[in-house]
């Protein structure tokens, strides 16, 4: 038999290493600083960890909530933690964009009010001067929000094979609705005759459950 180099013993114990190493099938959980409670330390989230209270053991866990609370000057709301952040104060308004996989949620906040329609009306002349210049209104999904009122307006946009579906929600500031300085935006880009992904689904129902008035 040929005698093993050195070469091909590396490689074998490589191979073996590599065999026995875990295989990390799930997101590897978040590790968390835990400071105060005296000495800092590293624990990971959800697991139980055991502090010394006043000369007493006490065992503490921390977990990671699955939404993050986003706060603007009129309302605040809820949002998925793993959604990317950008803030934007640009010209005057504020726009905080929260980005997931296949949903975007956008909050827009103007210095002076503007009539709905017209908010509605510039969002999709913007988006479908990106796409193939044509707007295709629809009938709006509504939110039932307590403690706010809101005008929906609800468009798709062709481009290519693929369309942007925007619903806008304005958070009105009078009771005949004239007015508002404050908009939400769910946005997908999906091919078209897709259905609606589960995320901007989720993404909406969450809004409706947890926007509130920023009292």
């Amino acid at each position: 038999m040929k005698p093993l180099t050195p070469w091909m013993l590396l490689s074998i114990a490589g191979v073996a290493a590599f065999a026995a190493a875990p295989r990390q099938e799930e997101e590897p959980p978040l590790t968390l600083r835990i400071s105060g409670l005296g000495e800092p330390m590293l624990v990971q989230d959800g697991e139980p960890f055991t502090v010394e209270v006043g000369g007493e053991e006490r065992t503490l866990r921390v977990e990671v909530q699955d939404t993050r609370q986003l706060c603007t000057p009129e309302v605040c709301l809820e949002y998925p933690s793993g959604f990317g952040f950008e803030y934007d104060p640009s010209e005057g308004s504020e726009t905080w964009t929260l980005d997931g996989t296949d949903a975007t949620l956008l909050v827009q906040v103007n210095p002076v009010s503007s009539h709905p329609e017209d908010m509605a009306s510039e969002y999709f002349a913007y988006f479908a001067a990106i796409a193939d210049g044509d707007v295709e209104e629809q009938e709006p999904i509504e939110l039932e929000v307590e403690g706010l009122r809101l005008q929906a307006f609800r468009a798709i946009m062709p481009w290519n094979e693929m369309e942007f579906r925007l619903d806008l929600y304005a958070v009105l500031k009078d009771e005949k609705g004239r007015w508002a300085t404050t908009f939400l935006i769910v946005q997908e880009v999906a091919d078209r005759g897709d259905e609606e992904s589960r995320e901007v689904t989720e993404a909406r129902e969450l809004l409706a459950r947890t926007l509130t008035a920023n009292r």
